[in-house]
C-alpha cells in the first residue's frame, strides 16, 4: 500500500472513533432545579413540546419535583421542548428552552 506523507498526517492527527453509540425514539430533558428559597412551594415541573412547524406549545406533561425527564417517542430533530416551574397553587413560570437557546455547536477550545 503506497500512502502519500499528507495522508499519514490527517490519519495521526484525526481523534479516535467512538467504541459505541446509541440511536434513541427518546428525547431527555435535564435542567436546573428552582432555588427553593426563593420558590418554597415549588410542586414540581411541566415539559411542554411541539413540532419544529407549530407556533404554540401543544404538548405537555407535569413530571413532578424531578430535574430530568425523557419524552418518550419525541425525536429531538422534529420537536422543540421547554420547561417551567409550578406551584402548589397552580402558578407556573415562562416556559424556557433547557439550556442555553441557539447553543447547537460546542465553543472550540483551544488554538
Amino acid at each position: 500500500m503506497i500512502r502519500s506523507s499528507s495522508t499519514a498526517r490527517v490519519g495521526a492527527s484525526r481523534p479516535g472513533a467512538p467504541l459505541r453509540g446509541a440511536v434513541s425514539p427518546n428525547t431527555t430533558l435535564s435542567w436546573d432545579p428552582v432555588d427553593r428559597q426563593d420558590t418554597p412551594d415549588l410542586a414540581g415541573y411541566r415539559i411542554y413540546w411541539r413540532l419544529t412547524t407549530a407556533f404554540a406549545w401543544n404538548h405537555a406533561s407535569f413530571v413532578g419535583d424531578v430535574a430530568e425527564a425523557t419524552l418518550a417517542n419525541v425525536i429531538f430533530d422534529n420537536w422543540l421542548s421547554g420547561v417551567s416551574s409550578v406551584t402548589y397553587g397552580g402558578f407556573e413560570s415562562t416556559v424556557v428552552f433547557p439550556g442555553p437557546a441557539g447553543a447547537f455547536f460546542a465553543e472550540p477550545s483551544g488554538p
